[in-house]
């Protein structure tokens, strides 16, 4: 997994570290962001990912948003969404967005995230 580039969007600053750290201990290069704007302006200057992982229900922009913005940029970024309830899209949804995975944040996050990532990138 080394050298695949992650970008971690979560407005919780706490949850940002933790799971930046995991991931990076996991072999992942991350880039993190606190809003989805933010994530945008990454992606706006020309940086790459392999993946982007972003909580579902975030102020301002949430993360279908963000991942509707990066389609608008006609760009194939895969998503995993984390959130706190259980995530209710619908297949035809996923596709269109290249959402891979939702996730629960609960005890197992580190392990399901790390998980997810293999199996997507």
């Amino acid at each position: 997994m080394s050298g695949r580039r992650v970008l971690l969007v979560d407005d919780d600053e706490l949850v940002r570290e933790m799971v930046s750290f995991f991931l990076t201990e996991s072999g992942f290069d991350v880039t993190s962001a606190a809003s989805g704007k933010d994530a945008l302006d990454i992606i706006d200057k020309g940086s790459f990912f392999d993946i982007i992982v972003s909580d579902m229900n975030m102020p301002v922009m949430s993360g279908l948003e963000l991942a509707q913005e990066v389609k608008n940029r006609d760009l194939y970024i895969p998503f995993i969404f984390l959130s706190g309830t259980p995530c209710d899209l619908s297949e035809s949804k996923r596709k269109d967005l290249a959402v891979a995975e939702c996730l629960l944040k609960d005890a197992t996050l580190d392990t399901q995230i790390v998980n997810a990532l293999k199996k997507y990138i």
